[in-house]
């Protein structure tokens, strides 16, 4: 679904108002099929498929196109230009300040960005005479002469973590690399384009930085523009709490424990085979109402990260299975979003719990989603997230309810 809508390149609510360029815009599937057949019959999707401006002022590609009188041929050569700088919003061809097309996103050079390798397909770059079909369309939506916009975008809503270039209030540069920030020396003092060295020393965190765009001259860079970050949104989470809640995971953190902020329990991911790391997840369903619990961490006290989750989906979607699934998203999700905060590159977890079949399906088998397994989309969000962890996952099944047995009580217990 995720992959449709970037197809689109339009606002997922909109689709039913393009319902004509789903067919020219989308790959061929059976999801191009259902969307066709919705936006047709005026059906409504309700979906949580959101797509969110990064600047003020800010509009989607393709809708600016659909506006003009674009053919449908010239309309596909241009999706297929801009699917391959993998860009939805016009503040992606843009520099820093908002004033300009890039020379990249112009000339169709697409600018490696490991995020965006990792969660777009890749696409084979357009013909030369594509691109002054792509030229032609962005100058006629967008440009007023040369590559100056016509109406200049405005402050960047959003701190992106991942964004590497940033400019001080005094006009210095410096780069944000594996969460430590980096200050590039002046080469050239000028209001425009001024140029810094490539090689950077470590410092400290910069007071309220404006977000820049760059490009490299052999040994310097040059800065294209910057402008300001909302001041809500300009500061990055100070802890690895306050990351957790500001993603979108609050329905997995109810009663969350973390132990030291979860730094304790990054160092140990980290030290590899110094300690084994363990993850247990435990689910419950009654009356229609599903919740999960979720441990993440080692023999020792101060590794421990856990919370609680509640299933979602309506009442008549529960079972003790959805339960059992919403555990093990819950640990995947939690330590993706740790490997992001604390930069770690690689590890392992062993993870467990009393549903085996949940456990298989969502790790023995080959993460190939289908429609007719039950609970499809929790599954496929584990699957998802199995994709874009850094982690090494190995499985075991714990029998459940030990307590009750009479059973000596092991760590997985």
């Amino acid at each position: 679904m995720e992959l449709f809508f970037l197809e689109m390149g339009i606002k997922p609510v909109h689709f039913n108002t393009a319902a004509q360029s789903i067919m020219i815009l989308t790959t061929p599937s059976l999801v191009q099929s259902t969307m066709s057949f919705l936006a047709h019959y005026h059906i409504t999707l309700h979906h949580s498929i959101a797509m969110q401006p990064l600047r003020l002022n800010d509009e989607f590609i393709i809708e600016a196109f659909l506006s003009l009188d674009i053919g449908e041929h010239d309309l596909k050569i241009c999706n297929s230009c801009r699917l391959y700088l993998k860009v939805c919003f016009l503040s992606e061809l843009t520099t820093g300040d908002g004033m300009f097309i890039t020379e990249d996103a112009w000339a169709g050079q697409y600018l490696h960005n490991p995020l965006k390798d990792q969660a777009w397909p890749q696409y084979k770059r357009p013909p030369a005479s594509h691109w002054r079909i792509w030229q032609h369309w962005v100058s006629k939506a967008f440009l007023s002469r040369g590559r100056r916009l016509r109406h200049p975008l405005g402050t960047w809503l959003t701190w992106d973590e991942h964004w590497p270039w940033y400019i001080s209030q005094e006009g210095d540069l410096y780069s944000l690399q594996g969460g430590k920030w980096y200050s590039h020396s002046r080469i050239i003092r000028c209001n425009r384009l001024p140029v810094f060295h490539k090689e950077a020393q470590e410092c400290t965190t910069p007071a309220d930085p404006f977000r820049a765009t760059v490009y490299f001259k052999g040994e310097r860079i040059i800065c294209t523009g910057s402008d300001k970050i909302t001041p809500s949104y300009s500061l990055q989470p100070v802890s690895f709490q306050d990351h957790l809640y500001a993603s979108d995971l609050s329905w997995c953190l109810y009663s969350l424990e973390l132990k030291n902020d979860g730094k304790d329990l990054a160092d140990a991911i980290v030290s590899g085979s110094d300690v084994s790391i363990i993850a247990v997840s435990d689910g419950s369903f009654k009356d229609t109402f599903g919740t999960a619990a979720w441990t993440i961490g080692t023999e020792t006290e101060e590794h421990l990260i856990a919370g609680k989750a509640i299933c979602p989906g309506g009442p008549d979607h529960q079972s003790s299975y959805r339960s059992e699934l919403t555990g093990l998203y819950a640990i995947l999700a939690i330590t993706n979003q740790m490997c992001l905060y604390f930069d770690i590159k690689e590890g392992h977890i062993e993870i467990g719990c009393d549903g085996q079949s949940a456990l298989q399906t969502a790790f023995e088998y080959e993460p190939i989603l289908s429609a007719d397994l039950p609970d499809f989309d929790i599954l496929g969000a584990i699957y998802y997230l199995r994709k874009q962890s850094r982690i090494t996952w190995s499985f075991r099944h714990v029998k459940g309810h030990q307590d009750e047995q009479g059973i000596d009580l092991d760590l997985w217990a």
